[in-house]
């Protein structure tokens, strides 16, 4: 079961993200050191994410961070699809979404931390009973609702479904 130290308020919105020097027009540029790498937890085809220590309250997070481009302008172009990913993702308050906290960029990349919960691969379940399923179905379609049209959702539906397995332990 994934416990949350605060209670979500459902399908609401908030600005509780702590932005470490970075706003949505600058380029972010702020050395943020102050994260231990425990493990990698998974990858996809634009950033890793890692579970981490933030040695400035020792409190374990998930750090994901975007992947290197060679091309400047699609690396600029990864860099805001990123940013508003964060943005977005910060905006949200909802029972079976993560919470997003700080964004930053340092000497390795742009990165941003986010609520760690425990659980594994979705698919490790498998098969499920169809009343779970429908379940966890509900539970996606509720989260998603709360986002924007224009969004992309690939962060939210990613092939890694550790976030879909923590949601299967909430419904």
């Amino acid at each position: 079961m994934c416990a949350r130290s605060e209670p979500k308020r459902f399908g609401s919105l908030d600005h509780r993200a702590k932005l470490s020097g970075v706003t949505p027009e600058s380029d972010g540029a702020a050395t943020d050191s102050r994260f231990q790498i425990v493990r990698m937890l998974g990858e996809g085809g634009t950033a890793r994410v890692y579970e981490v220590l933030d040695t400035s309250n020792d409190r374990r997070l998930a750090l994901k961070r975007l992947h290197a481009a060679q091309d400047a302008q699609q690396r600029r172009r990864m860099l805001d699809l990123f940013r508003q990913e964060f943005y977005t993702l910060s905006e949200i308050t909802h029972p079976h979404v993560v919470e997003a906290y700080d964004f930053g960029v340092d000497e390795q990349g742009a990165y941003y931390t986010m609520e760690l919960l425990q659980g594994g691969e979705l698919q490790s379940l498998s098969p499920l009973p169809f009343e779970q399923v429908c379940r966890i179905g509900r539970a996606l379609c509720s989260a998603l609702s709360l986002l924007p049209v224009r969004t992309a959702i690939d962060w939210c539906c990613s092939h890694t479904t550790r976030r879909m397995a923590a949601w299967s332990s909430r419904v």
